[in-house]
């Protein structure tokens, strides 16, 4: 569970201890770095700390249902701040997030308990922080395939940045569902991708929301079809589609693919099949023009 620790670090590694037979509890002390901090620092802590023993704050409900477990999270929530070294910044965030997390599982909703101040979070544009949020949100997949969202359990809340009204998730941003890409077989595209699907049998493009074309492609002899489409094999270069030798350091790679000596290129006299070692465009100020 997030941000419990069993009091001390000590009870935190027994906690794990799953044949006592063998094993032997850990009882070496640990000191509590706040009967050593200074008083700004312990002063910090009780500031930082105190919204898990407020009973009349945001937490208050849950305090007054789980006395002990919220003073364990106070306690632990103090020991975080505590034991910050000085150029690094306290963070409570992560043990009042685990008791909120611990209130929400046992039945009692925590709402609003960020605020500017107290573990502020930042979303990106076109979302809100929410504490009471959507877990099954609607995305670009979702408005495409209503399927993918068959398996999500909808009851209870989650916590985090949620799409504002009028917008849906793509990736890590809210796009507006108009500007959605497309979908080919499970696989979601944003508008412009060009994909394979998983057989390696097509090539897609995206062109807008829905507008999808592809075509049919096979990957050449020296490739293999991986789960990012054709690849060319070991020792061979090129798109997957076309797989060529892949020339050894101090060789010209001529335009079929032929593997020539560098030191015969632009020598006027050409070792290319195809003379590419001797294309004006490539030796364009070497002696060969001179």
């Amino acid at each position: 569970m997030p941000g419990v620790s069993k009091q001390t670090v000590q009870g935190f590694a027994n906690s794990y201890i799953t044949n006592s037979a063998e094993c032997n509890s850990v009882a070496v002390p640990v000191t509590d770095p706040c009967l050593h901090a200074t008083s700004n620092v312990t002063r910090r802590a009780d500031e930082l700390c105190e919204i898990l023993r407020d009973e009349d704050g945001e937490f208050g409900s849950c305090i007054a249902m789980q006395p002990d477990t919220a003073g364990t999270y106070y306690e632990n929530c103090r020991f975080d701040v505590c034991r910050a070294v000085p150029d690094e910044e306290e963070d409570p965030c992560s043990v009042i997030l685990g008791f909120a997390i611990y209130c929400r599982e046992s039945g009692i909703n925590i709402a609003n308990w960020r605020t500017e101040t107290t573990c502020p979070v930042t979303c990106n544009v076109n979302s809100t922080f929410k504490s009471n949020g959507d877990p099954c949100p609607e995305s670009c997949t979702s408005l495409l395939d209503p399927t993918v969202l068959t398996g999500c359990n909808s009851t209870g809340s989650v916590e985090g940045c949620q799409c504002d009204e009028g917008f849906v998730i793509e990736g890590r941003e809210c796009v507006l569902p108009e500007t959605c890409g497309c979908i080919k077989d499970g696989f979601y595209a944003p508008v412009g991708l060009v994909f394979q699907t998983s057989s390696c049998e097509l090539e897609c493009t995206c062109y807008g929301y829905n507008n999808l074309t592809c075509r049919n492609v096979s990957c050449h002899d020296d490739a293999a079809c991986t789960p990012n489409g054709c690849i060319c094999l070991e020792g061979y270069v090129g798109d997957g589609f076309t797989c060529q030798v892949e020339c050894n350091e101090g060789q010209f790679t001529c335009l079929d693919g032929t593997c020539i000596s560098a030191r015969n290129v632009c020598d006027l006299s050409p070792q290319c099949p195809d003379s590419s070692d001797e294309f004006e465009a490539l030796c364009c100020g070497t002696s060969h023009s001179q």
